[in-house]
């Protein structure tokens, strides 16, 4: 594998860091928002969130702000309230933007952070965001619009705190869903309603050695191989080929991975139970443990440090057009990108995950004027990162400002542009700093295939993934059984799901 072999390593942490950071978006110091952590497949912290019910009715001031909620066309200006803990520049500009357009509309941005300092001060700052918005969503206040990266929207929407964008997009003729990746959309229902709206998502999958694999033989149907299928492929590979290791990864990410993409398996949100202590969950963790302990598996600590490893596929998310081309320059040029193996219960398809997710208060008195502000964001063509970015004082906000566009419009123009242009530059400041990379024809025509066939939304980081790495470590260091850790686990989600 050539250098970039390292940068796929420290993707995986990047992701993570990127995860805490709150992406794009973030909170304020206005009392009036709320809180949680986690979104798409399963939620974050809850605090006093459990169970479900009606919101407490707000008393907004509406008519001080123009107009009633139902009462038609606005008398007056209208005024949006926007939280979220740190906003990029590109949201910032797009807020300019916006207003420009609609002089009657002022957006007004509350958050709790203006620079990155460290990770000491961002978690504080995550933290506030948290307390302060969940506090107001329950008191049945909070903003018009908020960031939903770090909150709980599966418990928001149980206790219909957020207004449902379906009913919105159906109602917005200047809508065309046929204009996004609606595949996208439709798997980030809760019960049947969207109320995040993803403005971009990342995919995830394996990065692959094409040209080692090939030379074994080896045919693999990465469009329908399940995670038992995969371990016969790995074993084949093993021993066929010149590589010894299959996987770069650790046994705690790995079974990070798989409980977030795999989230309905392990957790019934509606009735908020647990189904950890199963033969599901412990056949998992007995299979990770032995491709690890059988060296098909090679922890990515340890590799990390060697500068290269020969191995055929490593487990990491694609965040963006450039990142992908750049990523595909791995293993001399014959890297691949390859579908992960799913659980048969869930059937075939590619995994996602959300990004920079807006929603509306269902106490919002002007829920049209913040859709039509939703729908704008979503259609922004503008989805490159702001020239400002290349500053020494960015946020670490704006690093993860990427992601592929949910508008398929504005996704086309990159590809269109980067054809024509024959290259592509990776992000400044970012891991792979401000690199040019080929933008080869094959390879953009095959992520076209992947991003549309993406259909299992990965989870982000909450309480519950805490509690299964936590837990999970004395089985993969020998200390317990499979079994008991499965029982901990299980009753330790199953206090969580229920405070």
């Amino acid at each position: 594998m050539n250098e970039k072999g390292l940068f796929l390593s420290l993707s995986l942490m990047v992701l993570l860091l990127a995860a805490c950071s709150g992406n794009n978006a973030g909170g304020g110091d206005n009392p009036s928002m709320a809180a949680g952590q986690g979104a798409g497949g399963h939620d974050g912290a809850a605090g006093t969130l459990g169970g479900s019910g009606q919101p407490p009715a707000k008393e907004a001031d509406a008519e001080a702000a123009g107009r009633k909620e139902g009462d038609g066309e606005q008398s007056g200006p209208v005024k949006l309230v926007f939280a979220t803990v740190n906003p990029s520049a590109q949201l910032k500009a797009s807020v300019k933007k916006y207003e420009s357009l609609h002089p009657n509309v002022t957006i007004e941005l509350t958050y709790t952070q203006t620079e990155f300092k460290d990770i000491t001060s961002q978690e504080a700052n995550i933290e506030k965001y948290i307390t302060t918005t969940n506090a107001a969503m329950l008191a049945g206040k909070g903003p018009d619009l908020l960031e939903l990266d770090l909150l709980p929207v599966d418990k928001y929407a149980n206790r219909h705190l957020l207004a449902d964008l379906n009913g919105l997009m159906e109602q917005d003729v200047s809508f065309k869903k046929s204009d996004y990746f609606a595949n996208v959309l439709d798997n980030s229902e809760i019960g049947g309603g969207l109320y995040a709206m993803p403005l971009s998502y990342y995919l995830y999958g394996l990065i692959g050695d094409s040209g080692a694999i090939g030379k074994t033989g080896t045919q693999i149907d990465d469009k329908n191989w399940t995670w038992d299928e995969f371990s016969d492929v790995a074993k084949q590979l093993a021993q066929k080929g010149g590589n010894t290791t299959v996987l770069l990864s650790s046994p705690d990410y790995l079974l990070g991975e798989m409980v977030s993409e795999n989230y309905p398996l392990y957790v019934d949100e509606a009735n908020r139970k647990a189904k950890f202590a199963s033969p599901a969950f412990t056949g998992l963790l007995q299979r990770i443990k032995t491709m690890f302990d059988e060296g098909i598996a090679e922890q990515v600590e340890r590799s990390a440090g060697k500068g290269s490893i020969a191995t055929y596929f490593q487990d990491m998310p694609v965040q963006s057009l450039s990142d992908y081309l750049y990523v595909m320059d791995a293993y001399e040029g014959h890297a691949k990108l390859y579908t992960k193996p799913h659980m048969p219960e869930l059937g075939p398809g590619g995994y996602f995950q959300t990004n920079q997710t807006v929603g509306i208060n269902a106490s919002s008195p002007f829920k049209e004027e913040a859709w039509q502000f939703i729908a704008f964001l979503a259609a922004e063509e503008a989805v490159t990162v702001p020239a400002d970015n290349t500053a020494v004082n960015y946020s670490i906000s704006d690093i993860s400002f990427g992601g592929f566009p949910i508008s398929r419009i504005a996704y086309n123009k990159q590809i269109e542009q980067a054809r024509k242009a024959g290259t592509v530059s990776t992000l400044p400041n970012g891991p792979a700093d401000g690199v040019t990379v080929t933008a080869d024809g094959p390879q953009l025509d095959q992520l076209d295939d992947y991003l549309t066939g993406a259909v299992h939304a990965v989870g982000k980081p909450s309480r519950i993934d805490e509690i299964v790495s936590e837990e999970s470590e004395a089985y993969f260091k020998g200390q317990k059984s499979a079994e008991d850790v499965a029982k901990l686990i299980q009753n330790k989600v199953a206090l969580y799901l229920n405070e």
